[in-house]
């Protein structure tokens, strides 16, 4: 990190600093969303870890996922580079530094990065349960519930003001509060980014480090019950869900679907503990 720091300090001598933020803040970011979902779509191409798919054979509609794709590959490539060069002023009057001589210890990483995840699914909650009243959701968030089944490019599939006000928005605003160092900002962004596709992948892979800590975020199927029935499970983070009792429909659900797998192994035992059935696998 500080040798990648050093190496800007250098390039801010010959470029504007604030070209400098734009550019490398660009790649990175782009070069973690479009590395996962490229990582995702041989996932899904060649069909791997099937077993761990969440909705089975079900998948988004094609022409839908050509229009998401299509989106997305113009918001990301026209939009973002002016997000980044105009983030700059705005971050820059708040205290950010990106030189290296000011980069925080991993103490400070550590704790700003959590700050700024609560702060995320705070305010990701809050707005993602209002864009759900019903007086609101037919008129934006209704785009990005297209997607009944996710793939990781859903993620930012939605209403331009759902793209500010909700994505945006919450992601952003704890790094600008806090003034943090670009070194900061950038690690989180990835992580973010990570957590975003990972829970629209349409997959609850065990080995993902979003399905390891439960009463922390719980993995992608949380969220992919909130896309295949429309209700609940608002937040990012396993923490306002609970609290405001929004996770009441996925839990019975769930118990739903525990009883039905645990009757239907009973029923396995039963037809194969007969005498008859066991004399018929015999022969």
């Amino acid at each position: 990190m500080e040798a990648l720091f050093r190496y800007l300090d250098g390039l801010c001598l010959q470029y504007p600093e604030r070209i400098v933020f734009a550019v490398f803040s660009f790649i990175i970011t782009e070069g973690t969303w479009w590395g996962l979902n490229l990582a995702l779509y041989f996932v899904y191409k060649y069909n791997l870890f099937e077993k761990y798919k969440i909705q089975g054979k079900k998948w988004p509609n094609k022409e839908l996922m050509k229009e998401c794709l299509k989106i997305g590959l113009i918001t990301h490539a026209v939009v973002y580079p002016f997000v980044w060069y105009y983030l700059y002023v705005v971050m820059k009057a708040m205290g950010t530094t990106m030189d290296s001589a000011t980069i925080p210890s991993t103490f400070t990483f550590v704790w700003q990065t959590v700050v700024f995840f609560l702060i995320n699914d705070f305010f990701f909650y809050w707005i993602h349960r209002f864009l759900h009243h019903p007086r609101i959701y037919k008129h934006i968030h209704k785009k990005h519930h297209e997607f009944k089944t996710t793939v990781g490019i859903a993620a930012d599939y939605s209403h331009p003001l759902e793209g500010i006000f909700s994505n945006t928005f919450p992601t952003i605003i704890g790094p600008i509060l806090f003034g943090a160092h670009l070194s900061v900002f950038w690690v989180y962004l990835v992580l973010r980014i990570w957590e975003t596709v990972d829970a629209h992948s349409g997959y609850n892979f065990p080995f993902s480090p979003w399905s390891v800590f439960p009463s922390i975020q719980g993995g992608a199927d949380k969220h992919d019950f909130h896309h295949s029935h429309n209700v609940g499970n608002f937040g990012m983070l396993h923490i306002w869900d609970p609290l405001m009792g929004t996770d009441k429909p996925y839990i019975a659900w769930q118990k739903k679907n525990e009883q039905k797998a645990k009757s239907n192994t009973l029923e396995d035992k039963e037809i194969t503990s007969t005498p008859e059935t066991a004399k018929n696998l015999s022969e």
